[in-house]
């Protein structure tokens, strides 16, 4: 019939996106319930078809539309129709055993039908959000790539195989209350040691990663360290040779020798007071930032740049000494940033990039500008994949929204402003 067409479509949805959850807008989400419970119920009562093959398809393009990520879209959908046959299963056992009610006399009866749906819709966002919740818990720290997504979408295909195999077994037995009850009772078993599994491998790759990030801190924390004893080694040699700079340049004066010393001057003292002071500003500019981790990545990557070429501006007007964000996070929020501007930046002649850390009342917002060779396209640069230095790059960019998108006290936004792309973000108290 029409509204469980649309109910068990709706659920699919809703629980597709409440694995997984993104900011996909409500109005976009009722659209494709509409349309994909029309297409259900088409499909189903003229056509004869099982109205699943089409929906299927159906909703993995539309959150494809949404992410532009294969592997996600795929799993969390496959997931999402895992999760309601277990719920169905779970509501059928549930009405046998309150009110010795069979699954053929329920599907005899409109209203014990549609309440059957709808309890068995309710108990499946209940379970995805359950779900949501414990791989926020056990993956936030953890970069999820794509090949995680391809094994996961793999084992959650073969998964469904197993369930749909039980239930044909199931079907041809009458869907005997005894069946429905060992399958649903069997769905569950290998859900729960399916998560269990999947949840070993998370803490697993939780640790490594934290692992790695720990010792990614340490470097970046002695290459500090290192750039400090360099600046101070500049500066001991320049006191060093500032008896033998003032001598020569003292000979050049006596002797009235104005054109050599205009040509000693500008070959000898101009470029060591560059580098010197080019050392000293990076450094001295990071005085007011107190987050030891922050330090650490911004010097390391203003060296890279420097040694690329790129002249990095830092701007910290008032000490900032914490940021209401998870520190790996945020490590990993501005080394992309940072990456891609200085990346961009070393192709230029004058390649130039600012960051800035600026106070406000109930907020932190820092800002990375770096210098353009042609306007970028605001829209498509975060989509995973996108890149306009060729295939197998664009990741970084989707990698950072996905981030942001974990935070309620976070709003990022990007802009191009005369001839420069200029990120923004801004962390609330």
């Amino acid at each position: 019939m029409v509204l469980t067409s649309y109910l068990q479509y709706a659920s699919l949805i809703l629980v597709s996106n409440l694995v997984d959850p993104k900011k996909i807008t409500w109005i976009k989400l009722a659209f494709m319930i509409a349309l994909g419970g029309t297409v259900g119920y088409t499909v189903g009562k003229y056509l004869q078809f099982n109205a699943i093959f089409i929906e299927l398809p159906l909703i993995v393009g539309f959150f494809f539309f949404q992410t532009r990520e294969v592997w996600n879209s795929l799993m969390r959908v496959l997931s999402a129709y895992i999760i309601l046959i277990i719920s169905d299963h779970i509501t059928s056992a549930f009405f046998y055993l309150l009110g010795d009610i069979t699954l053929s006399e329920t599907n005899a009866h409109t209203m014990l039908t549609i309440v059957q749906v709808i309890i068995s819709s309710i108990v499946g966002l209940l379970i995805a959000l359950l779900v949501s919740r414990l791989l926020n818990h056990f993956a936030r720290k953890i970069e999820i790539n794509q090949n995680y997504m391809k094994y996961g979408s793999i084992l959650t295909f073969l998964t469904l195989v197993y369930y749909y195999i039980s239930i044909s077994f199931s079907q041809r037995a009458g869907n005997s209350p005894a069946m429905i009850m060992f399958n649903a009772i069997s769905f569950i078993v290998y859900f729960i040691a399916i998560s269990f599994i999947l949840v070993i491998v998370i803490i697993s790759a939780r640790r490594a990663a934290e692992v790695r990030s720990e010792k990614e801190r340490h470097e970046r924390l002695q290459l500090y360290s290192e750039s400090l004893e360099n600046m101070n080694m500049e500066i001991r040699k320049f006191k060093h040779d500032y008896l033998n700079i003032l001598s020569t340049m003292s000979s050049y004066i006596n002797d009235g020798n104005l054109d050599d010393l205009r040509a000693y001057f500008l070959a000898k003292i101009i470029p060591t007071k560059d580098i010197l002071l080019e050392s000293n500003n990076t450094i001295d500019n990071l005085k007011n930032l107190a987050v030891v981790e922050l330090k650490g990545i911004i010097s390391y990557k203003a060296i890279q740049a420097q040694q690329q070429g790129v002249k990095i501006i830092i701007e910290i007007p008032e000490v900032v000494e914490y940021l209401n964000m998870d520190e790996i996070d945020m490590c990993r929020s501005l080394g992309i940033i940072l990456d891609n501007a200085i990346e961009e930046a070393a192709l230029q002649t004058q390649g130039q990039v600012n960051i800035g850390f600026f106070k406000k009342e109930h907020s932190i917002l820092i800002v990375v500008m770096n210098t353009c060779r042609e306007p970028v396209n605001i829209h498509k640069i975060s989509i995973g994949g996108y890149s306009t230095k060729g295939s197998g790059r664009g990741l970084g960019l989707n990698n950072f929204k996905e981030i942001m998108e974990k935070y309620e006290n976070i709003i990022s936004s990007s802009e191009m402003r005369a001839g420069s792309y200029i990120q923004e973000i801004e962390i609330f108290n």
